[in-house]
């Protein structure tokens, strides 16, 4: 599956899903999708970026990751409203990407934000998740139905 198959393919099912398409606060952000959820009394806000990781060098990648930050943490509400934002970097072959997974990560503990990074490797077929808190599911469900599809 090659990258704009694969981004066509998770879109959709994210829409499907019930996210709703969002802000992309960087150009070299494909697409964005954002949905509210709730458990007992706290509304989390999940946000998840696609962009291309074939080219983007470790600044690059380090620049998305704080302009993202910065840009998301004013849509949290602490304390009963936190926002997750998740990148997800999308590589033809995710070659020694395991950095960003464990080290591409912001928090702001008093706005209750956090960005985390995920990694999609299309030759393998895999998603590879954030190392750590919080653990965040919104979103893996459609990924992995998409990379999973186009094995089958």
């Amino acid at each position: 599956m090659n990258y704009n198959l694969f981004i066509k393919a998770v879109h959709e099912q994210l829409i499907k899903d019930g996210w709703k398409i969002t802000e992309r606060p960087d150009k070299r952000i494909k697409f964005a999708v954002a949905r509210d959820e709730t458990t007992t009394l706290v509304t989390t806000k999940r946000w998840i970026a696609f962009l291309n990781g074939d080219g983007l060098s470790d600044d690059d990648i380090k620049e998305v990751l704080d302009l993202v930050h910065r840009a998301r943490k004013d849509v949290a509400m602490p304390p009963l409203f936190p926002i997750t934002n998740i990148l997800v970097f999308v590589f033809k072959h995710a070659n020694n990407t395991d950095w960003i997974c464990k080290n591409a990560k912001k928090r702001d503990l008093l706005a209750t934000s956090y960005t985390v990074s995920w990694v999609v490797d299309l030759t393998r077929m895999r998603l590879e998740k954030h190392a750590g808190l919080p653990m965040i599911s919104s979103g893996e469900s459609e990924i992995e139905a998409v990379l999973s599809n186009s094995t089958g």
